[in-house]
């Protein structure tokens, strides 16, 4: 496996010369932090209220962390996810969800901007795909840009004592010559970043037990604790 762009969570395989799971190289010069984004709180320190959900040390974004699956025509079908237990962040109530914030290592487009989706789970039981029922949706045209904090409104509600699940995916576009990587650092973490994508097996994997144990996920969900 290398590092690489783009998948969903559904689709057809597609071909293309050397796929893998690429990471770009480090850009050169000083790494910015994520544009005007303010560390978010933890989760649970209001006991109601507002509450921004987040396993991310840090919002800041750094160069050649992000991975994703690829072939040298563009992204292949990736999805990237992060994965909250309400109860253990110490969450009591309901949730309603009002907006997803995730990071953008690298975008590059064959027409200038390209589609990705924001999708908003509950899980229950084993973090499988079967177990997954999506509670809401969103999507956000990125134009090409390195480096940036893209904030997508989205509306979902999350019962009490349950698990969301925020993925971020991207189609195949290969056909359309897209590429993308998620932003990232290695600031450490409260959980894992989880990956799926047409280079790996069927259900989400842990990205460190794959060999990418500093690629931590930059995302964030905001939302209003019942």
């Amino acid at each position: 496996m290398a590092s690489g762009d783009g998948d969903d969570t559904d689709g057809d395989d597609s071909s293309g010369d050397g796929d893998g799971i690429d990471q770009p190289d480090a850009n050169q010069g000083d790494t910015p932090d994520a544009a005007g984004h303010e560390d978010p709180p933890d989760a649970g320190d209001t006991g109601g209220g507002p509450v921004t959900l987040t396993h991310s040390n840090s919002m800041g974004l750094e160069a050649a962390t992000g991975i994703a699956c690829q072939s040298g025509f563009g992204d292949k079908k990736n999805s990237w996810y992060r994965v909250f237990d309400l109860p253990a962040m110490g969450i009591d109530g309901a949730v309603d969800v009002s907006q997803v914030t995730f990071g953008v290592q690298e975008a590059s487009a064959g027409d200038g901007s390209q589609p990705v989706t924001v999708k908003l789970h509950r899980l229950q039981g084993d973090f499988v795909v079967a177990n997954l029922t999506q509670i809401g949706t969103a999507k956000v045209i990125v134009p090409d840009e390195e480096l940036t904090i893209v904030n997508v409104p989205i509306t979902a509600s999350i019962a009490a004592g349950s698990t969301l699940v925020a993925e971020i995916t991207v189609p195949n576009g290969e056909a359309r010559g897209d590429f993308f990587f998620p932003g990232a650092n290695s600031a450490g973490q409260t959980g894992p970043t989880y990956v799926k994508s047409e280079c790996g097996g069927p259900q989400p994997e842990d990205a460190a037990d794959i060999g990418f144990p500093d690629f931590h996920l930059v995302l964030s969900v905001d939302g209003v604790e019942q």
